[in-house]
């Protein structure tokens, strides 16, 4: 064996990802917006991203772009809808060797601002009791429902206010006539119904 001889080192090390699996994105958000910092580091030493590329694995791509350099993914539309996407990652090192992150991006209504509601008649005491109703109409926001029980002479009602991603103000009357959700309307007379409101689930399993 000649005295210079060298020793080869093969890199059989793949890439590790020190990025989160679970994301949180904007309803309407610009395409520019970043959704994912993806980060991976060479087990073999060097900081986050030394010699790596990136990519997204084909079922992704029709929906997700990245930037090879430095992992930035990001929609290729405006997401106009509340929902939950899963993209995969591909992190390769200069060496070729690959791992894969599968990341769940969920895609949600902005929850900076309030609104206020605003009742149908006076003296009906709507908003002596509220409370979260859950997912009434299956749109992915949550909805209200709010007690007025001093209503049509004390017979009461429930208003259930669907959820929404604006702070225009909710009437009352409005979910009384069925706009932006509905009236459940008490039976008799000084039955005060409403008078205290819960999320009651779901009743007859129908999902």
């Amino acid at each position: 064996v000649p005295k210079n001889a060298g020793t080869i080192v093969v890199d059989t090390s793949n890439p590790s990802f020190t990025s989160a699996t679970n994301v949180n994105f904007e309803i309407n958000a610009a395409i520019t917006t970043t959704v994912y910092d993806a980060q991976a580091s060479n087990l073999n030493g060097g900081n986050a991203d030394d010699g790596i590329t990136y990519s997204i694995k084909n079922a992704s791509t029709s929906k997700f772009a990245i930037i090879a350099n430095t992992g930035i993914v990001t929609y290729k539309a405006i997401q106009t809808t509340v929902h939950t996407d899963a993209v995969t990652i591909i992190a390769t090192d200069v060496a070729g060797n690959a791992t894969e992150r599968v990341v769940a991006v969920s895609v949600r209504g902005s929850v900076a601002q309030g609104f206020v509601m605003n009742g149908e008649n006076v003296e009906d005491h709507s908003g002596k009791s509220v409370s979260s109703a859950g997912d009434v109409n299956g749109d992915g926001l949550d909805d209200l429902i709010v007690g007025a029980y001093h209503a049509e002479s004390y017979v009461g009602k429930s208003y259930v206010v669907f959820g929404k991603t604006n702070a225009s103000a909710v009437n009352l009357s409005a979910i009384a006539l069925g706009t932006g959700g509905f009236v459940i309307n008490g039976e008799n007379a000084d039955d005060w119904s409403g008078y205290s409101v819960s999320s009651a689930g779901d009743v007859n399993g129908d999902g």
